[in-house]
């Protein structure tokens, strides 16, 4: 299959004409905007590639759509999603987020990184092997959500109810996948769990004037208080209990720290920062912070007075924050909301509201699995040099759900690199990556399919 590149290339505007299509239709999950004519678009996609399609739902969830294609002794799973961000403010895009447009061999459009791309790029690799050397070689399962940007929120019950259609699958493509900075294959071996919470603390039923400060608390500051009693300084969780159950790294994973490729210099320019975090220097130090503690993250405060050059001198009467936490083995995602109302009672903080939002687990594969590194051995072959393989992902996402809770190992292949901006303004993803994961992804369909390897 050594011409597929070369021929992929001459297929470039079709290929890229379909993406925008889907890059035109918001589908944003946390309004619920596009979402139901995202997953007709999907669907009817799969059905002209030939899957066999089923749209399932659970509750009041959001269309998931199953298809099913293919046959041989190896069962490929894929997973992806069809929701993404909203676009945030349109001010700071240099193009109409929802209007593609390919500037310097860059596609710039929101969901073109988080997840279409890697969607896209994956059908039209199986529909290009059908057309040009017939049957798929493997049997190819395809899961397609509509929730993840708002959590998975229902992936749980799918899995209840549905994961028998895809528990006994060899394989696992990820949703993301791409390259690192020095353009060699990046894969994950996991994804962290999440909990992500709302704060609130509210004292009385009304404002009041800041001179009385010196009688009455404010609730801003006790919301403040209490928040900094749940990470250090250094950045270490703080929490009751919670670091007695983190689990230390295996003497392969801490190999897997040495062995990584990681440019600082590179990731310092690409995230647009001086440091890391504590003014960090060394490699090693750096990545076993970031894959075997957990974080915890103030995502936003508010209350009281905010308007830029304004003055009001008030005591608010209530403030808000949202935090995540990201947990690392063996962290229990559901636990974590009681273990911080345990830890702010503890301190005298019984007036601090707790709310969760999300908890997800922590998603895990097996080193050993045969499937996983017959995986890294295509990804070599496919892209020339040796995959970049990290013990986890740094972000969460419903690993465990699909994946983990059935033994299946999980790799990633796709058109992503590290400066793609997802869920920020100017997404974006580069035309050869695009180009290059889905000659990768004919490979990878064909190598498995090799009885002989």
């Amino acid at each position: 299959m050594s011409k597929n590149y070369n021929d992929i290339q001459k297929l470039q505007d079709k290929h890229l004409e379909e993406l925008f299509k889907y890059l035109r239709m918001p589908s944003l999950s946390s309004e619920n905007l596009g979402i139901e004519e995202m997953a007709k678009s999907v669907k009817e996609l799969m059905e002209e590639i030939g899957f066999k399609v089923q749209e399932l739902r659970v509750g009041e969830s959001y269309p998931y759509i199953f298809g099913e294609l293919g046959s041989g002794d190896v069962t490929l799973l894929i997973y992806n999603h069809y929701d993404v961000q909203p676009a945030g403010d349109e001010k700071l895009w240099e193009s109409k987020p929802f209007e593609p447009e390919v500037r310097d061999g860059h596609i710039y459009a929101r969901g073109v990184a988080d997840n279409k791309g890697n969607l896209l790029m994956r059908l039209q690799a199986i529909r290009y092997y059908l057309e040009n050397y017939g049957d798929l070689p493997i049997r190819i399962i395809y899961l397609v959500e509509g929730e993840e940007e708002i959590g998975s929120p229902n992936l749980d019950a799918l899995a209840k109810a549905y994961g028998h259609l895809w528990k006994d699958a060899d394989l696992c493509i990820w949703e993301t996948g791409g390259v690192n900075e020095e353009g060699s294959p990046h894969t994950e071996l996991g994804m962290k769990g999440v909990t992500y919470l709302e704060l609130h603390s509210k004292l009385g039923d009304h404002d009041l004037h800041s001179g009385e400060a010196s009688m009455f608390e404010s609730p801003v500051w006790r919301l403040v208080q209490a928040l900094n009693t749940l990470r250090s300084p250094e950045g270490k969780v703080l929490i009751d209990g919670i670091r007695e159950q983190i689990k230390p790294p295996a003497e392969r994973e801490l190999q897997m720290i040495k062995d990584q490729m990681f440019d600082l210099q590179e990731t310092l320019r690409s995230e647009g920062r001086d440091s890391f975090l504590n003014n960090e220097k060394d490699k090693d130090n750096i990545l076993k912070f970031h894959y075997f503690e957990p974080t915890c993250n103030i995502c936003g405060i508010w209350g009281g007075f905010m308007e830029p050059g304004g003055i009001k001198t008030i005591i608010p009467m209530e403030a808000t924050a949202k935090i995540d936490l990201r947990l690392v083995a063996d962290l229990d995602a559901s636990q974590i909301a009681g273990m911080i109302r345990a830890h702010l009672d503890k301190r005298g903080f019984t007036d601090i509201e707790v709310k969760e939002l999300i908890a997800l687990p922590v998603g895990k594969t097996d080193v050993n699995n045969r499937f996983l590194e017959r995986s890294h051995m295509l990804l070599e072959e496919a892209y020339g040099v040796k995959p970049d393989v990290t013990v986890t992902s740094g972000g969460s996402g419903p690993f465990y759900y699909i994946a983990s809770q059935f033994n299946i190992p999980v790799f990633h292949i796709g058109a992503l690199y590290p400066a793609n901006r997802s869920h920020a303004p100017n997404e974006n993803i580069r035309v050869k990556d695009y180009q290059k994961g889905l000659s990768a992804m004919l490979h990878i369909i064909d190598g498995l399919g090799d009885t002989s390897a």
